[in-house]
């Protein structure tokens, strides 16, 4: 599974725009934090570590909200076979 298929995917022959951000909008309802960790590295482009910083979380609990993220937009996104 390659990370950077998600990252700008409007750039990279991806996941259309739409898509990608009406299925942001759906994991925004399960989960409105792990949703805006995704936000801010996807389209953002910052790191764990500014991410956790500016929201006074620790860098574990982003990693964990990320991981968890990422693998719910692969699945939405049918980028998992």
């Amino acid at each position: 599974m390659e990370l950077l298929n998600l990252a700008a995917p409007w750039d990279r022959g991806g996941v259309e725009t739409l898509a990608f951000y009406e299925a942001l909008d759906r994991l925004r309802q399960e989960c409105a934090e792990a949703a805006d960790v995704a936000e801010q590295i996807l389209v953002g482009g910052f790191s764990q570590r500014e991410i956790a910083t500016s929201t006074g979380r620790s860098t574990d609990w982003v990693s964990r909200n990320w991981r968890y993220s990422h693998a719910w937009l692969q699945v939405h996104l049918g980028r998992l076979k």
